[in-house]
């Protein structure tokens, strides 16, 4: 049973891999013919990506596992920083976010203070009611 787990865990992530690299090259497309902007393609783009993160962490809530949720927040958001860094590193001559329009700057400053602000909460002792 240990085994099919893993197994179907991976398959899961091979296809939403696999559709994530689709969805992508649809949203350029539909940027193309509606003359939408980037930054607009690019929030509808990363709704869509986002809705397996939002199922299992609305899951995780309901089987209360809040320690799951907060864990699949943070690991998303730190795991897509993480991706940008490993790209900028990689075309270091151009710099990523010397590219990029002014919404999505500002997006992703606010997603790195986001981060830090719960970052800093859970270094908060609270007290247990």
């Amino acid at each position: 049973m240990d085994i099919l787990m893993f197994v179907l865990f991976l398959l899961s992530a091979i296809a939403a891999y696999y559709l994530a690299v689709q969805l992508a090259s649809y949203g350029d497309g539909v940027k193309e013919k509606t003359k939408a902007s980037s930054a607009f393609v690019g929030i509808l783009i990363g709704v869509a990506i986002s809705l397996p993160e939002l199922t299992a962490s609305a899951t995780a809530i309901i089987i209360d596992s809040p320690d799951l949720a907060i864990g699949n927040l943070l690991g998303s958001n730190l795991f897509n920083l993480f991706a940008l860094a490993l790209l900028d590193i990689h075309y270091r001559r151009q710099q990523i976010m010397w590219h990029t329009n002014k919404e999505s700057k500002l997006y992703s400053y606010l997603l790195i203070v986001m981060t830090m602000v719960v970052m800093n909460a859970f270094a908060l002792a609270l007290p247990e009611g």
